[in-house]
């Protein structure tokens, strides 16, 4: 938990109940998430969770994907004229990567490995029962693997393992808010706000992995160098 003092944080207590304090302070886990951590609120926190989050569809193919006419190692997709970053149940757009087709990965130990990843409402996962959540995922699971076997002949045949992560599963793991790994959409433009409290990652206006390592690099330039 944190410890505020009106923009300021005055200590972190941990899991073992232990006093830590320190001149700033850093968080990686997001706005909202930070914020929930605070005994008393800061009001330059109050931002709400990212309505946005994922579902990726994991195969193990029984051949290399270059033999069903996977040639790229990722390819975004979208059959619209315009792409909108939103939730979708169509599969208007999505990314595709395989892995495998990375130079010197045609022999690694996951080169017949292809990802299917496509936005959902968080909510619709979030929400659902442990029946329904397994059905959905099976279900999902098969739309990714028949749309993908009209495109790419002979796929569907080739799986011979699959798996599935959603929001859920965003949240279980990394405790993002509805799951939304790219974090809320109130945007900070700098990396910290008034008093000690500073910020890496996606909430910082740094989209994806790159832009969440390179954030990591400019507040620990800013405090320690």
């Amino acid at each position: 938990r944190l410890l505020a003092a009106g923009t300021s944080v005055t200590g972190v207590i941990d899991a073992r109940q232990e006093l830590h304090t320190a001149d700033n302070y850093i968080s990686t886990i997001g706005l909202p998430e930070t914020a929930s951590l605070c005994l008393e609120p800061i009001a330059a926190l109050d931002s709400p969770p990212g309505g946005v989050a994922f579902c990726e569809t994991i195969l193990e193919l029984n051949c290399h994907p270059q033999k069903l006419g996977i040639n790229f190692c990722i390819d975004f997709h979208c059959n619209d004229r315009e792409f909108h970053f939103l939730p979708s149940d169509n599969l208007s757009a999505y990314l595709l990567c395989a892995p495998g087709n990375y130079t010197n990965c045609h022999d690694a130990e996951d080169a017949n490995i292809l990802k299917m990843t496509c936005m959902v409402n968080p909510h619709d996962w979030l929400t659902k029962g442990e029946d329904d959540y397994a059905a959905a995922k099976l279900t999902l699971t098969q739309r990714h693997i028949a749309y993908l076997d009209t495109k790419y002949p002979g796929l569907k045949s080739a799986v011979i393992a699959s798996d599935i992560y959603t929001p859920r599963t965003f949240q279980r793991f990394t405790r993002r808010l509805n799951g939304a790994i790219y974090g809320t959409p109130d945007r900070i433009s700098r990396h910290h706000l008034e008093g000690n409290l500073h910020f890496a990652g996606t909430d910082t206006g740094l989209l994806g992995i790159t832009g969440a390592m390179v954030s990591g690099t400019l507040i620990a330039n800013e405090l320690l160098v």
